[in-house]
């Protein structure tokens, strides 16, 4: 079963709580430290907030952690990248083909790589 976007917002949200409080901060130190409004990291917390890529990197800067390791345990796998086989080949170009924007991503990487 595939999982919605609001979901993964959830869990991003879950994971820098889990960060913040493992850092006995509350919301308002955390949104200080990163420059953002105490009531836009609840909002994130709980999944209510698609934050940009800038917030992403505010908040984990404020944590003092990578944006992968907020985003390591909430994301989904991609099933195959790290294994080898021709099940494992099909398993990823089906993700791949699923999502558009993935797909266009991967597009312009091999156009640039294959480009003389």
């Amino acid at each position: 079963m595939a999982v919605g976007m609001e979901e993964y917002l959830k869990r991003i949200g879950e994971r820098i709580r889990e960060q913040r409080k493992k850092r006995h901060m509350s919301q308002e130190t955390l949104g200080e430290k990163a420059g953002l409004h105490y009531t836009y990291i609840g909002q994130v917390e709980r999944g209510e907030k698609n934050m940009t890529v800038g917030s992403l990197l505010r908040i984990a800067q404020a944590l003092d952690l990578a944006p992968e390791q907020l985003l390591s345990e909430s994301l989904p796998k991609l099933p195959g990248i790290l294994e080898k086989g021709p099940a494992r080949r099909k398993d990823v170009e089906k993700a791949v083909l699923r999502d558009q924007k993935v797909a266009k991503i991967v597009a312009d990487i091999i156009r640039i790589y294959t480009e003389e």
